[in-house]
């Protein structure tokens, strides 16, 4: 449990620094699409990948896909709701609030593809014929 507070920490922080990065780049109801984008919502895509990275990589092997969301996903989900409350970037709405969300889901998706892609690389786990995980021993 204290590595999950500690991951959690860490995401947090990354968490606080999207939303004010998002706060201080915010754009106003008058911008072209282009400006909402580079400013507003790939920002927020690239520290939600951030976040799952941060939560779900030191904690070890995941044991399965929904244990892998559990833990990654509570802080990026923490940090969707403080953006929509504070309305960042531009104004409330359903729009907006799908599109935020939509893109949290796929930030924590790709963070655990990418920990997934490296972890595989490395050759620290295999799936047996059985779908268990195991370590190779490197003898």
């Amino acid at each position: 449990m204290r590595a999950a507070l500690s991951v959690w920490t860490a995401a947090a922080i990354l968490a606080v620094l999207a939303l004010l990065t998002l706060k201080v780049l915010a754009v106003g109801p008058g911008t072209d699409d282009y400006a909402e984008v580079l400013r507003g919502h790939l920002p927020w895509l690239v520290a939600c990948v951030f976040m799952g990275l941060a939560a779900g990589a030191p904690l070890g092997e995941p044991r399965t896909l929904a244990w892998s969301l559990a833990v990654s996903a509570p802080v990026p989900l923490i940090a969707l709701v403080l953006r929509l409350r504070l309305a960042i970037p531009g104004e409330p709405g359903p729009r907006i609030a799908v599109v935020a969300a939509i893109e949290a889901a796929f930030g924590i998706v790709l963070g655990l593809a990418v920990i997934s892609f490296f972890v595989e690389r490395r050759g620290g786990r295999r799936r047996s014929a059985e779908g268990e995980i195991w370590r190779e021993s490197r003898g």
